[in-house]
């Protein structure tokens, strides 16, 4: 910062001041503290520009279509069953796994907690016979655990995915209808105890 406002000093005086003496008279003054505005505000533009470069960091899971068929009469959503083979590997280029040395589909229901956070956002509105390739990140894969012997902690992982099948996922649980037991479509005080375990009196005791 001092270096700075020096060099500034010179440039725009063409040499070098004489602080002491330019602070004596009212035109140094203002002299002195526009050069000094000006100096700070060059300093805040330089940090702004350099700090992001220095502390950026890739936290975005990134997709990228590396097939797509040309007709699509269905794409995944939250809720499906999908049937995929795919290939892992660490940004090194380590390959950790695949279904396909498997010789067996992988199959899950998507957006309910099965898969990796990664898997879940990645493969939404995704066409059977598509390919797509993911670059997640450690909060999006197994974090700072890891996953076994292959997978250290805070690794990025890349995926190969290719979808095979879509099949539709188990309606969702009627929790209301589950415990409404008359299917008088309210809940008595009997039914939320007989739900939990816990036998009730009816005399309010």
């Amino acid at each position: 910062m001092i270096l700075l406002r020096y060099n500034v000093f010179t440039f725009v005086t063409g040499g070098e001041i004489d602080f002491v003496n330019v602070c004596n008279t009212h035109k140094g003054k203002n002299m002195y503290i526009f050069l000094l505005y000006f100096t700070l505000m060059l300093a805040i533009a330089q940090f702004n520009i350099v700090l992001p470069a220095e502390t950026q960091e890739n936290n975005e899971l990134e997709m990228g279509v590396i097939k797509k068929p040309e007709k699509c009469d269905r794409s995944s959503r939250t809720g499906d069953i999908l049937s995929v083979h795919y290939r892992g590997s660490l940004d090194d280029g380590t390959e950790f796994d695949s279904s396909y040395d498997q010789k067996e589909p992988f199959q899950f229901q998507l957006g309910t907690g099965q898969v990796i956070k990664g898997w879940d956002q990645g493969l939404i509105s995704m066409c059977v016979g598509e390919q797509r390739r993911l670059t997640i990140p450690p909060h999006f894969g197994y974090g700072d655990s890891g996953a076994g012997e292959r997978i250290p902690p805070n690794a990025t992982l890349i995926f190969e995915v290719e979808l095979l099948e879509i099949k539709d996922g188990p309606p969702p649980v009627n929790v209301f209808k589950e415990i409404d037991a008359n299917a008088d479509n309210q809940l008595s005080r009997e039914e939320l105890s007989f739900q939990h375990g816990i036998p009730c009196s009816t005399s309010g005791t």
